[in-house]
């Protein structure tokens, strides 16, 4: 299935050491954290409870708690909607590297299985449930530096071994389509472990946000979300009071009860005229202390679930202490990118980095300018100045400003980066606001070709 068998038979090239580890020679890890080795999906299972009691909580009975859904929704398609560059470094300058092969892994195809962006959203909720994210480096046999498929990997398949300094990952992979499992040993060099917070070097595993942060506000928010179901379900029954001016016997008001709830509860019965003899009136009785406790603790829930998965509570709807609209949304927004996604991209770029790149002359960022983003007036200017439209030196060229809102280059002067030219000794008349991008020299051009070319 994922092509990883076929290699047998084939010699392992001379400069890689693949890791001398038995899969039954692996011990028991023993640890006195309190943290938990996931071995395979049974165990998970054991390990997160069966989601009956306020403690226990899977994943997907998570997913089903609206807020949870949208902050791994918000987190993993802000994250998803941008691009990971590759660079050249060129000394002190850098480059776009495009034609790297690994860019078309990480931006548009990591494998036959499934688009970048799905990886990436994947990767997001793999570390919000169980803490982890892992991917497989499928490396060609003749050449371990080049990466032919980035295979996303369930974290609860992965069993992390330490040992001489080095982790070793146990990998139950399937050998069919079927159920059967095997299991088979990665060095780390061959696997891409993006960690959370609350890392343990020794068991080589991470918090989940689940199991911990929002272990209780989830399953509080999901009772809630119950009571309030029931509430409407059955019509809301107990905010009414029938009113007779006789005495009733006990008999008489056993059957008008049950009369009015066959009658008037439920959604079918909803609007239902009622109908009432021998005096009888029907009353309606104000929100009770409960009822005003529920809808508050509601509210209180998605900020607490928000808090704990780190997205402001507006972008997920909870606006009733702020606004989600006027000028500060901008703010807010960009906000969120340094404070919510930043932490996120930092691990993705630093693991792949250190594991994907034979040399230093290589590094992948990712571009968040699609985020960050002002309002078109702030933009404008800020493209001004940055093309020296103030009459001072700028740092962009027009081609550069064109390209980041997907425009083709026009080349030529527009390639160049403005710097002013200084008047000539004795002219008083020159100005640099008239010489436009050919004002002064260009600086010279960092980008040009790798003599080396792209050793990966």
């Amino acid at each position: 299935m994922f092509k990883i068998f076929s290699r047998q038979g084939q010699a392992s090239p001379p400069a890689r050491a693949e890791p001398a580890l038995q899969v039954s020679q692996v011990p028991e890890v023993h640890n006195e954290t309190g943290a938990t080795t996931i071995v395979n999906y049974e165990e998970l299972g054991e390990l997160l409870g069966d989601g009956s009691g306020i403690a226990g909580m899977s994943a997907d009975q998570a997913m089903r708690t609206s807020a949870v859904y949208a902050c791994v929704r918000l987190l993993g398609g802000a994250i998803a909607s941008m691009r990971m560059e590759i660079y050249r470094r060129n000394g002190t300058a850098r480059s776009l590297a495009d034609d790297h092969p690994l860019w078309w892994k990480f931006n548009e195809e990591p494998c036959s299985m499934m688009t970048a962006p799905m990886m990436w959203e994947y990767f997001v909720s793999s570390q919000c449930f169980y803490g982890d994210a892992f991917a497989l480096l499928l490396r060609d046999p003749r050449n371990p530096t080049l990466i032919e498929d980035v295979i996303p990997l369930d974290p609860r398949s992965v069993w992390v071994w330490l040992k001489d300094g080095r982790y070793y990952y146990v990998v139950s992979l399937p050998m069919t389509y079927g159920e059967e499992m095997l299991p088979v040993a990665f060095d780390q060099d061959d696997i891409l472990h993006f960690a959370g917070p609350g890392f343990n070097p020794r068991t080589g595993r991470s918090m989940s946000v689940l199991k911990y942060a929002a272990s209780r506000a989830v399953p509080i928010a999901q009772h809630a979300e119950e009571l309030a179901d029931k509430a409407f379900t059955k019509g809301n029954m107990s905010d009414v009071v029938l009113r007779f001016p006789k005495q009733l016997s006990k008999e008489q008001r056993e059957d008008l009860r049950n009369y009015w709830v066959r009658k008037h509860s439920g959604l079918g019965n909803v609007g239902a005229p009622a109908i009432l003899g021998e005096g009888g009136d029907v009353a309606q009785l104000k929100m009770t202390a409960v009822d005003a406790q529920l809808l508050e603790s509601r509210s209180f829930q998605v900020a607490d679930i928000a808090r704990a998965f780190g997205v402001p509570p507006w972008m997920i709807g909870e606006t009733s202490k702020t606004t989600s609209w006027g000028s500060g949304v901008s703010e807010m927004g960009r906000g969120f990118v340094l404070y919510s996604v930043r932490p996120y991209l930092n691990r993705y770029e630093a693991e792949t980095n250190r594991k994907t790149f034979r040399t230093a002359r290589f590094f992948a960022e990712f571009d968040v300018t699609r985020l960050t983003r002002g309002d078109p007036a702030a933009e404008a200017a800020y493209y001004r100045q940055a093309i020296g439209g103030s009459q001072g030196p700028g740092w962009m060229s027009i081609d550069e400003v064109r390209a980041r809102n997907n425009l083709p280059p026009l080349g030529g002067t527009c390639a160049q980066v403005y710097f002013p030219q200084a008047p000539a000794s004795g002219d008083t008349n020159a100005s640099d606001g008239d010489k436009g991008p050919t004002g002064g020299d260009p600086p010279p051009n960092p980008g040009t070709t790798d003599p080396e070319g792209i050793p990966e």
